[in-house]
């Protein structure tokens, strides 16, 4: 039987897509960056955004983390998946 060594690091995202580049590393797991026609982005994970009836955040038509990084978000991310 063959032997496998792993071993983990963590970074932005931006700096693992640099070291995936650089073939420092095999595989990244982070967030997807546009322009990147060289890398093969494909979702591992999705999340529903949870929002209060009291607190309703009114946002034109669409929503992105630039318009709402100054509130507060309670999250829970479960990686067992059902």
């Amino acid at each position: 039987m063959s032997q496998c060594d792993f071993s983990f690091t963590q970074g932005t995202s931006l700096t693992l897509l640099q070291e995936l580049k650089a073939g420092k590393v095999d595989l990244a797991i982070c967030s997807y960056i546009a322009d990147e026609p060289d890398i093969d982005f494909i979702p591992v994970i999705q999340q529903e955004l949870v929002v209060s009836r009291q607190r309703i955040i009114r946002w034109p038509g669409y929503m992105n983390m630039k318009s709402i990084w100054w509130r507060r978000f309670i999250i829970r991310i479960s990686i067992f998946q059902k």
